[in-house]
Parts: C-alpha cells; sequence; structure tokens
C-alpha cells in the first residue's frame, strides 16, 4: 500500500479533476493547502525540538568541560599537597641559627664593653687595636650567622604561606608573621653596633659593610611628631624594595634602635 504524501494527494485528485471533475477544482485546492500547512507545521516542531535537544547538549558539554577543569586542579592540588601531609618543616636549623646570632651578639656587647675600657684607661695602644681585631671578627661571624638566619627564615616563611600556616600560630617567638608583612625587610634584633659605622660619609650616613659586602647606612629619625608615622616609613620603605632597577641602590634591610 502506497503512503499518501501531500505530493500523492494533489496528484490524485488533480488527475481526477483533469478527468472532469471540473466543480472540485476549489475544494482540491484547499485540502492541498492544508496538507503542505500541517506537514509544515511537523517540520517546526521538530526543528524547535532538535534546537532544544541542542542546546542541552551544549550545556551539558560545558558542565562536562568544567569538571574534567576542576578534577585537573584538584589532582594538582593533592599532588602539590602530598609530600607535606607526611612531612612537617623542620625548625631545628632556624632555631640554631637564632641561638648563634644570640651568642654572637653577647660577645659582640662584651667586646665593645671591653674597648670602650681600653680606650677611657689606656688610650689607642696595641691593646687596643687588638681587641679592636677581635672586635671585627665577633662581628664578622655575627654578619655570617644573620645571613644564615635570614636564608632560614625565608625557607620556614615560604613553607608557612603555602603549606602550613599553623606555623604563624604556634611560632609566634620566630617572627614569621612580620617578616611576611614585609617581605622580608625589616630584620628584628639587628642593631647599629653590629655594624662598623666609624666612616661616615654624610649626615646619618655611614660607609661600612656587612657579611663581607660593602653597604651603606642611613639613619632615619621617627618620633611622634614626625610628619610620617613609622607604619607609613615602613610601607614606603617595602616600596621602594621591591623595586629592581639598576638605577638606584637596592635596599636590603630596615632595622630599628632600641
Amino acid at each position: 500500500m502506497k503512503k499518501v504524501t501531500p505530493k500523492l494527494v494533489r496528484e490524485f485528485i488533480c488527475g481526477r479533476c483533469e478527468k472532469g471533475a471540473g466543480g472540485l477544482a476549489l475544494p482540491v485546492e484547499t485540502l492541498s493547502d492544508e496538507v503542505e500547512t500541517e506537514h509544515s507545521r511537523n517540520a517546526t516542531f521538530i526543528t524547535s525540538i532538535l534546537h532544544a535537544v541542542k542546546r542541552e547538549l551544549d550545556e551539558e558539554q560545558k558542565t562536562f568541560s568544567g569538571l574534567h577543569r576542576y578534577i585537573t586542579e584538584f589532582l594538582k592540588l593533592k599532588e602539590d599537597l602530598s609530600p607535606w601531609l607526611q612531612q612537617k618543616p623542620s625548625l631545628t636549623e632556624l632555631q640554631e641559627s637564632k641561638k648563634n646570632v644570640r651568642l654572637l651578639k653577647s660577645q659582640l656587647r662584651h667586646r665593645l664593653a671591653d674597648l670602650q675600657d681600653v680606650e677611657e684607661n689606656e688610650g689607642y695602644n696595641e691593646h687596643h687595636h687588638e681587641l679592636k681585631t677581635k672586635l671585627e671578627e665577633v662581628r664578622a661571624n655575627l654578619h655570617k650567622c644573620m645571613a644564615e638566619e635570614d636564608q632560614h627564615m625565608q625557607r620556614i616563611a615560604d613553607l608557612a604561606e603555602r603549606h602550613f600556616p599553623e606555623l604563624l600560630l604556634q611560632n609566634t617567638d620566630l617572627g614569621i608573621t612580620s617578616y611576611l608583612n614585609y617581605n622580608g625587610m625589616v630584620k628584628a634584633g639587628r642593631e647599629p653596633d653590629h655594624y662598623c659605622l666609624e666612616k661616615q660619609i654624610a649626615s646619618g650616613v655611614y660607609q661600612t659593610w656587612f657579611n663581607s659586602e660593602e653597604v651603606l647606612i642611613q639613619e632615619h629619625l621617627i618620633s611622634d611628631n614626625a610628619p610620617v608615622s613609622r607604619e607609613e616609613f615602613l610601607q614606603n620603605a617595602k616600596t621602594y624594595y621591591g623595586i629592581q632597577s639598576p638605577h638606584l641602590v637596592p635596599l636590603q634591610a630596615v632595622f630599628f634602635s632600641k
């Protein structure tokens, strides 16, 4: 049995009309239009369904792409965290460095006191020269230990910021928070006496050395009546500290005298 399509219906009825059914011309034409209209409605409906299905598939594809991205990120995070789940950072080296720095500071204070006594009682004699030589040896050792302490502090501060935030709460005496706040610029515990400030090249500016490297030390007086507060000074210094330029003298450290 042949399926009746709009085209076949049109041919069949029009064929009958050609054989003498002239009075049926208008009904035949109307019926043909109705069949075509129904076919058009079905096509539009199917097309709308296809578009809706495509939109749903596109949304599903976006969802799967997002899930794949999250899976990749979480796998990378797991890979990064896995070594630190079983291993805790060791603070031994940092604590040992701080201990050595304290001992050398104590030695330096005694050397300075001995040197002052000789200057007051004996003057600048051979004994004074020997004490001054020993004093500079202690300073050199102190600078070396301070540099090592700073390296260990940088490592621990980086671990605390990236993997072990609990270190900030459990070891407040180490000064990790301050180190992170000022990018390691502020050196707690340093004093002008830790440097040889005999060569003054300008008012409040001294040419000296630290850990076998020539440096300049510049004094700034910050009082309660100063136009710039201590925190504002530190923030300005921090901005300068972060600038890398061959035309500027690099800032290595900021410390406060007691």
